[in-house]
């Protein structure tokens, strides 16, 4: 019951279910609280922190044949609305230690739990 409640409080406290991307660009919407809804192409998810409204989107690559590559599947990227609007990259901390993703597969998971 106590996970239920932890995993459910931030939807309520953000006032339902997190928005997921689309492909329309990079037009974004406002809503309540004063922060950007994003609108990357490719979008899986995005975080927002309370300091400012400067965003971090995690997008999928995708090659141009349209299939995922297998090293770096994942785009992680600052959307700097704060300032003007750019994206910026990660730097080493926040892309190591705070933000960034990991990619393993299922084989390089077992062998080094063996």
């Amino acid at each position: 019951m106590a996970r239920s409640l932890v995993l459910l409080l931030p939807l309520l406290l953000h006032g339902g279910v997190p928005h997921l991307g689309n492909d329309s660009g990079p037009e974004p919407d406002i809503i309540s609280f004063g922060f950007t809804v994003p609108k990357e192409p490719n979008m899986l998810f995005y975080l927002q922190r309370s300091p400012n409204e400067n965003t971090i989107i995690y997008a999928l690559k995708l090659t141009t044949e349209g299939t995922i590559p297998k090293e770096h599947p994942i785009d992680v990227y600052w959307r700097r609305y704060q300032e003007d609007g750019r994206r910026a990259e990660l730097d080493f901390i926040q892309r190591t230690f705070a933000y960034g993703v990991v990619r393993r597969t299922c084989r390089q998971l077992l062998a080094t739990r063996s």
